[in-house]
């Protein structure tokens, strides 16, 4: 019940983002800030059921590939800049 809550402000939230003209690095910045920053504080108290992590995964993608197919394979999205990823945070091993 807890994380319905959470997700519901985590939709909320990336959809006033949504209609912003961001790069690809500001919106990663604001997955992390905004929408995992709620998530994690929730996920280090209680434990997080197995179905929430793939709504969250998804509901993270389509804001950041603005409802589309993804251009990166995601694992390659989680390395770091010298790597040629864009640090996005993982939602598997946060939760």
């Amino acid at each position: 019940m807890n994380f319905n809550l959470k997700l519901r402000k985590l939709h909320i939230n990336l959809d006033m983002w949504k209609a912003r003209d961001l790069t690809l690095f500001g919106r990663v910045l604001i997955i992390k800030s905004l929408g995992l920053s709620q998530l994690v504080y929730s996920a280090s108290n209680l434990n997080v059921p197995k179905e929430i992590t793939p709504i969250i995964k998804t509901k993270l993608f389509n804001f950041l590939w603005k409802n589309k197919r993804d251009k990166i394979k995601r694992a390659g999205l989680y390395q770091d800049r010298e790597k040629g990823g864009i640090r996005m945070t993982d939602v598997e091993i946060m939760t």
